[in-house]
């Protein structure tokens, strides 16, 4: 089966394994362990999943979540490993990545295999000789399903108070009741496992993607292909754009080249008398000197422009945008669709008649900066946007309009 595409799927769980980078060690102490499961505390109640066993370990950690509908586990899984990687490099002053970029991920039917997958996320770090017996496993979740009396003392080390499981440990404790009516307790359900069936489950993890009855799979496979179909569609659509935009700003540029022109021919005529000499009397004469009064020659223009940044940032800008003049105020539609606001510029015309102009707009949501100057020329434009984010460098992109020729 090819790497499966971070879907949702009905009716499943997703057992999730996390690595170090370069198998570093990504918990240095017990605070660093404590720190990770604030977080995911944090991200299980904002994205609504349900956490069934996990088990931190000192260069990876094992999840078993149940997502919410609608929800994507990359998503989930970015915002907990990059907060947790913020934490961990402002803790021990280092930069870079700390997990894996892509961690592993396997669909496992519920129902079946649910209170197996608990076990085996419990069992790991002794099978990994991180332990030596499941008391000392501090940090998993084994400490929830076993009985007061078990995970007394320092075994739980406060994590009761970090994370809430009741819910999920309530559902496990009737699955069992259903499936297992003889075994009273978790800790009877474990005693009862054979050393041999998590092996091959651990065999069976760590060569699928999709764990399950035939029924469980073809439905997964289904949706798969199903999700593939959208994505190869949305590609066929998208290898028509660039040609598609290529077009329109072609006509974009034409039109703004047409109405700066138009622009030019309709700007306010003035009539300044000369003498013309070679008589007695001084002969008044008079010329048209058509003058470009601001911000009357930049107004109503808009121009297609290619964007690119002037070094590598963390700002996004795409390569392609529209700065539209408009009643004395200027605009970008990307900017605008930030949230930043149209504002007024100044504009001066140089003596060769280039046009020179800048603004400065602001972002109320995000209170941003942006500051845009630009110069036209033998109908094109040119310029600079840089873009003021706080706690970040200044980020330059520069500008041009199409060539039409």
């Amino acid at each position: 089966m090819p790497r499966l595409p971070r879907i949702q799927v009905t009716n499943c769980l997703y057992y999730i394994r996390s690595f170090g980078n370069l198998n570093q060690n990504i918990f240095m102490d017990k605070m660093d362990y404590k720190a990770y499961l604030e977080l995911l505390g944090k991200y299980k109640q904002k994205y609504g999943f349900k956490l069934f066993s996990f088990a931190l370990m000192p260069n990876q950690l094992d999840l078993l979540l149940e997502l919410k509908e609608g929800s994507n586990i990359s998503i989930v899984m970015h915002d907990l490993n990059s907060s947790y990687t913020k934490y961990f490099n402002s803790a021990y002053q280092r930069k870079g990545h700390l997990f894996r970029e892509r961690f592993k991920s396997v669909v496992v039917e519920k129902e079946r295999y649910l209170l197996n997958i608990i076990e085996y996320i419990h069992v790991r770090p002794l099978a990994l000789g991180m332990a030596r017996e499941q008391s000392e496993c501090i940090f998993t979740s084994s400490i929830f399903y076993l009985s007061e009396n078990a995970a007394k003392g320092e075994a739980d080390e406060g994590i009761r108070k970090i994370i809430n499981m009741d819910n999920e440990i309530a559902e496990v404790q009737d699955l069992l009741k259903r499936k297992f009516p003889q075994k009273n307790t978790y800790a009877d359900f474990i005693a009862g496992i054979i050393k041999e069936e998590l092996k091959e489950l651990s065999k069976t993890i760590e060569h699928s993607k999709v764990i399950g009855s035939e029924r469980f799979i073809e439905s997964v496979q289904r949706q798969i292909g199903e999700r593939q179909s959208q994505i190869e569609s949305r590609e066929r659509k998208s290898a028509l754009r660039p040609r598609f935009i290529f077009y329109l700003t072609i006509v974009l540029a034409s039109s703004a080249a047409f109405a700066l022109v138009f622009t030019k021919k309709a700007a306010q005529t003035v009539i300044v008398p000369q003498e013309k000499t070679g008589g007695e009397t001084p002969v008044k004469t008079a010329k048209e000197v058509p003058v470009l009064t601001p911000p009357a020659g930049l107004d109503k223009t808009a121009w297609a422009v290619a964007i690119k940044p002037k070094a590598e940032t963390e700002i996004p800008y795409p390569r392609l945008d529209k700065i539209v003049f408009n009643d004395g105020r200027v605009y970008s539609d990307y900017l605008l669709a930030r949230g930043y606001a149209a504002s007024n510029y100044s504009l001066t015309i140089q003596d060769d008649g280039t046009l020179l102009w800048e603004t400065m707009q602001f972002n109320q949501k995000t209170q941003d900066r942006a500051f845009l100057r630009g110069e036209v020329s033998s109908q094109a434009m040119r310029g600079t946007i840089i873009l003021r984010s706080k706690g970040r460098e200044d980020a330059t992109f520069y500008f041009n309009t199409f060539s039409l020729g």
